[in-house]
């Protein structure tokens, strides 16, 4: 019985499964809605396709199978059209030549030509993509305001011309809407954004390049999108005097791009403060004048922070240093004085930073180091990979760095610097080589100058650690280790290790500069040699590895701890001469 019953569970399992998998593939048995492929055939007819990419759209043809439609895999409704051309993307291995001939390929491939209302049909599109095209003779159709299924509507660089209807905002159900335009080729305008209001799930706009300059309350009108996480409006030639809107909170904007607008003989409006959310921000190329706002600090999640091209005239705050998120910082040619803070070394997260065309002065700080390697424990974090500091009165010499001597000599020149990557060698004039001026390779003079100072700290806490069990001990062994004798030995330590803070080390020509890059040992043999040969004391970490330089953080609390014992042991010394006083 048992075994009947196993068979006729078997035999359920089994025999539904071809339906089940012709189901879930769709494609098998469902084909094109007939309405909707006679509305893709007739939007056709109105398009200029110079190289006939839509050659698989035929009468007979089934338009799920299209190039550029795509269906809903159950009902076989058309739900987007990906339509756009995409221009050529500049590789570093690619010769102009061949650049400018994939550029005019991408040219002659262009759609253009009008959009027909036949795409009323498509009730189920949901996706629209017509980028990078050439429909300059013609304006947005103000039909497309009636597909109310969109939620994603691209149409940048597509050549449109002419007013952006208000029927756009019709699409309530629309996330992403994308008009920006060629910088070379703007012809779309506004008259004003109150349709706007009618996108409530909003959270992508790009308007840039738009003529918005007939638009002065854009920053309410933006405001009253409560879901938008990015907001870019590069170029839009926004009105210059930004009105005081108390109640902006842009409370899910992410990104916000303003670049470009030329608010001149104007400060960073104080709204912008307020964007506590902001990841990206981005006012660069807008004449704002005065000092770089001290506000900006409080917008902590910041890792993105173009100011280049205004008119700050200030040096670079401290402030700043204390970014630690900050991956990307143009400062660029935004009338900067002063000199580059050693802080600068703060900025560990950093991808990219450009302080080009500036007037800053002074050496560069042997900090800057710090932002060319990470330890192997934070191997998973990001490092510097591009760094501008041409055109400044910079002096002195480069720090070394594995990454700075990797970077472009183009990102120096303009200062009077010298050491690699530049031509110049920092010793042609006689000058001597300054180990101040050493990046986060050359480590030697804060290994002999902490090594030393860490054996002393380190008898000193061990010792206050065994007054507190001597407490506890037999008067026996009071007796025979008298305070006298301890102190004495002690304080001769602390003095002849101090002496090392003071040693200045000259490196032998031919010294190698040890780091954790260089200790890698093979594994094998060598490494059972060198383990066993290794003294079990006073570490037991294999000898092929190194402790990582102290961050900020880590030599600010060690520099706390040894402040503290040195109080305590000249609290000790002080009440063991009042015992021996009270005991005369």
């Amino acid at each position: 019985m048992e075994g009947s019953l196993g068979f006729l569970f078997l035999a359920f399992l089994i025999i539904p499964l071809p339906n089940f998998f012709i189901f879930c593939t769709g494609h098998s048995q469902l084909r094109c809605i007939d309405t909707e492929r006679h509305a893709l055939l007739t939007f056709k007819q109105d398009l200029i396709d110079p190289l006939n990419r839509l050659s698989s759209w035929t009468v007979d043809g089934d338009c799920c199978h299209w190039l550029g439609v795509v269906c809903h895999n159950l009902t076989a409704h058309v739900h987007q059209l990906h339509l756009g051309s995409f221009p050529p993307i500049p590789d570093d291995s690619m010769t102009p030549e061949q650049y400018d001939a994939q550029y005019k390929a991408y040219s002659q491939s262009m759609f253009g030509g009008k959009l027909n209302p036949s795409l009323l049909d498509l009730k189920h599109l949901n996706y629209f993509d017509l980028s990078f095209n050439n429909f300059s003779a013609s304006p947005i159709p103000s039909f497309l305001g009636s597909m109310k299924s969109l939620t994603s509507l691209n149409l940048s660089y597509a050549g449109f011309v002419g007013l952006i209807p208000h029927q756009l905002g019709n699409l309530s159900n629309l996330l992403y809407l994308n008009l920006k335009q060629d910088y070379r080729f703007p012809g779309l305008y506004v008259k004003n954004l109150e349709w706007l209001s009618g996108l409530p799930l909003l959270q992508h706009l790009d308007m840039s390049y738009v003529n918005l300059s007939k638009v002065s309350d854009w920053v309410q009108l933006t405001n009253t999108l409560p879901s938008l996480l990015d907001l870019r409006l590069s170029n839009c030639q926004l009105r210059p005097f930004i009105p005081p809107t108390p109640t902006v909170n842009f409370s899910s904007l992410l990104t916000l791009d303003l670049s470009e607008n030329q608010f001149e003989n104007t400060s960073i409006p104080s709204w912008i403060f307020g964007l506590r959310n902001l990841v990206s921000l981005d006012l660069s190329e807008n004449f704002f004048h005065g000092p770089i706002p001290v506000d900006l600090q409080n917008m902590t999640s910041l890792s993105h922070l173009d100011l280049s091209s205004n008119n700050f005239n200030s040096s670079i705050p401290n402030w700043l240093y204390s970014c630690s998120r900050l991956e990307f910082l143009n400062l660029g040619s935004s009338n900067l004085q002063g000199t580059i803070s050693s802080a600068i070394g703060n900025l560990t997260s950093a991808i990219s930073i450009d302080l080009s065309g500036n007037e800053l002065g002074g050496k560069l700080p042997r900090s800057l180091g710090n932002l060319c390697q990470i330890p192997s424990s934070m191997s998973s974090l990001t490092f510097l990979n591009h760094l501008n500091l041409s055109n400044n009165n910079l002096t002195g010499k480069i720090p070394l760095g594995t990454q700075l001597q990797s970077f472009n000599a183009s990102n120096f020149i303009g200062n009077k610097l010298c050491g690699p990557p530049l031509a110049n060698n920092c010793t042609t004039s006689g000058a001597k080589p300054n180990i101040d001026n050493i990046g986060c390779q050359d480590t030697s003079r804060h290994v002999v100058d902490w090594f030393y100072v860490s054996m002393a700290l380190g008898f000193v806490v061990g010792f206050w650690s065994a007054q507190g069990m001597g407490k506890a001990a037999s008067e026996f062994i009071q007796e025979d280790l008298k305070m006298e004798y301890v102190c004495d030995y002690m304080f001769h330590l602390l003095n002849e290790y101090a002496k090392l803070l003071t040693l200045k080390p000259i490196r032998p020509r031919k010294a190698v500069e040890l780091c954790a890059e260089r200790m890698a040992c093979p594994a094998g043999v060598q490494k059972k040699f060198f383990m066993e040969s290794m003294e079990n004391g006073p570490t037991y970490t294999s000898p092929c590895t190194m402790p990582h330089p102290y961050d900020p953080p880590s030599l600010h609390a060690f520099l706390q701890r040894k402040e503290i014992s040195i109080k305590q042991v000249e609290l000790w010394e002080k009440n063991f001469w009042e015992n021996q006083n009270k005991q005369i």
